[in-house]
């Protein structure tokens, strides 16, 4: 009762506060406690740019460990729960009286209330994952509670706790940082490259028409270009750099806070990582140089906004970023780079103009010379006899050249492969990729065809597909070389530690390895005696783990496991065990 109406008073007080908080667009500083109860060392920052996303939250070290406690950071309600193989595995969520939510990913498991409410839900569903929204007040949490305990679960890299901080009304995720948490830094950021961008085919960089990277060096206080610091440029220019911070006590290169870029005393181009969009996360694609991404594994930042970015992380902009050097004269520029404590460092370099008398067309000339051009903000489509690709408007982040070529087809392959345009132009959305057979395949197996992207060093990447008259059909959101492949095979099972007959008196648990070579995993089925059990699933390593429960009996047990991919191949494993 006592707690019931704490909470009610406590919410009345808040959402003054958080009225107050957010008419002066501040984050709550001093209102949340620690996660954890160990001192806060950083593995991932706010904002850090990760594969197809920005990172929404901060990653806490748990001291290479499992099983630290985890704690509300204020008095609240659990809101939602999701447990899943990928993503965040398993998250809780709270929802505050002050108009924000708390997240909590990768844990290893939940504390008493909340991992019984687990149970109950995934046996009554015979389901491993699941998304659960709860009604307010039905799990309530106070301030320093323990809700669970760290761990490695999902598409985590190790053991460390996902934590962020999102307001409630708009799901936007706000740098944690910025709420008054203990952490240690006095290391600025690294600055480690500096790209110039030709624009347009009448722009030059050190008298060249094609793009130019720069060696940097630590020079005192700032950094200077490595050799000749002085850049001969003409017409229209765009930059990029390549920076991490590191922060005390940590040897991870973690993402910085923002990136200002002067030319004289003008900035033209600014970002801060103070809040984020889910819907928008894709867009880093055409944030960093893409293209330099594939080719070296190395993120570049680039200081210029496509026609289709939506970030709302920009706070300058001028003339979205470019600069048109068009007159003779010689400019100062700095590019300023802040971590998330305000420990900043800067790249000093001088351009040289030299005014162009050629007459500026921004390049289209270029582009009707060779070939197709897909206009980004239009509805595309390629048709050919064998291959139809439709590309809707705002997939792609600027305007392409449209690539296309064939090849002969491979040993497995029922048609040629195709090269749909090229792996360093990014999508935002999803294509349609339509591919022709020429190979006759019988009616029986039009349900077992799929697309299939042919990667680096013959690695295949299934994307599904539908069988058309003749077309196997699907969506992707990757360019590249395609083809289309039958899977008839059905998924592998491997027991780690068990085998028929075996005898598990002493072990707390059964292990099993499961993978597909094609189409991938789509569910798995494990009973005892017929009856279902709860395997935990991993999809980093494809493990799954019974841990043991009311379920396994004294004797003889029969357990079952089925799992099917996602072309329906079925494979089952069966093993009589005594305890």
């Amino acid at each position: 009762m006592f707690k019931d109406i704490q909470y009610k008073i406590l919410i009345i007080f808040s959402v003054l506060i958080a009225q107050s908080i957010n008419g002066q667009e501040n984050f709550p500083a001093d209102y949340f406690r620690s996660p954890v109860d160990i001192p806060i060392y950083l593995s991932g920052t706010f904002g850090e740019l990760r594969s197809d996303h920005f990172h929404t939250g901060i990653d806490i070290k748990t001291q290479g460990v499992q099983g630290k406690k985890i704690f509300a950071v204020a008095d609240a309600y659990v809101s939602r729960i999701k447990v899943s193989p990928f993503g965040y595995g398993k998250a809780v969520y709270i929802t505050h009286p002050n108009s924000y939510v708390s997240v909590y990913g990768h844990l290893r498991n939940f504390n008493d209330e909340i991992e019984a409410y687990v149970r109950k839900l995934q046996y009554e569903r015979e389901s491993y994952s699941f998304d659960v929204s709860l009604k307010p007040g039905q799990i309530k949490v106070q301030k320093g509670e323990v809700i669970g305990f760290s761990g490695n679960t999902g598409s985590s890299g190790g053991p460390h706790l996902h934590f962020e901080i999102r307001e409630e009304n708009t799901q936007y995720p706000v740098n944690p940082v910025k709420c008054g948490y203990d952490i240690t830094d006095n290391i600025p950021p690294l600055i480690l490259l500096l790209k110039l961008y030709v624009m347009d085919d009448l722009s030059s960089i050190n008298h060249e028409n094609k793009d130019c990277t720069f060696n940097i060096k630590k020079s005192a206080s700032t950094y200077n270009l490595s050799d000749d610091d002085t850049i001969a440029v003409t017409g229209r220019i765009s930059f990029g750099i390549r920076t991490f911070d590191r922060l005390n006590g940590a040897n991870n290169k973690n993402g910085v806070f923002s990136i200002e870029l002067f030319v004289d005393s003008l900035c033209i181009w600014s970002y801060k990582m103070t809040k984020l969009s889910f819907s928008q996360g894709r867009y880093i694609n055409t944030m960093i140089d893409y293209p330099a991404l594939m080719r070296s594994k190395k993120r570049i930042q680039r200081s210029w906004i496509s026609p289709n970015n939506h970030l709302m992380i920009y706070d300058k902009a001028s003339k979205k970023g470019t600069f048109e050097f068009k007159t003779d004269k010689i400019y100062n520029i700095r590019y300023v780079v802040t971590d998330h404590f305000g420990n900043a460092s800067e790249l000093k370099f001088v351009a040289k103009s030299k005014k162009s008398t050629a007459n500026n067309n921004n390049g289209l000339h270029k582009i009707n010379e060779k070939g197709y051009v897909f206009l980004c903000e239009n509805d595309n489509s390629f048709i050919r006899d064998d291959v139809v690709l439709k590309v809707p408007a705002n997939a792609l982040y600027e305007d392409i050249i449209f690539e296309y070529n064939s090849k002969k087809r491979c040993k497995s392959c029922l048609s040629k492969i195709y090269h749909i345009h090229n792996i360093y132009t990014p999508l935002h959305k999803y294509v349609e990729i339509s591919i022709k057979a020429d190979t006759l395949v019988p009616k029986e197996l039009h349900n077992k065809v799929v697309l299939v992207q042919i990667k680096e060093k013959n690695k295949k990447n299934s994307i599904g597909g539908k069988w058309e008259n003749g077309f196997v059909k699907s969506k992707t959101r990757y360019f590249g070389d395609y083809t289309i492949m039958l899977d008839t095979i059905p998924p592998k099972i491997r027991a780690i530690n068990i085998y028929p007959g075996k005898k598990i008196t002493g072990q707390w648990t059964i292990k099993i390895r499961i993978n597909d070579e094609l189409s991938g995993i789509k569910s798995f089925r494990g009973t005892l005696n017929d009856k279902w059990i709860l395997m935990e699933y991993n999809g980093n390593n494809n493990l799954l783990v019974y841990h043991f429960d009311d379920r396994i009996l004294k004797g003889e047990s029969i357990f079952k496991l089925l799992v099917t991919d996602n072309k329906n191949n079925k494979a089952e494993y069966t093993a009589k065990l005594f305890r």
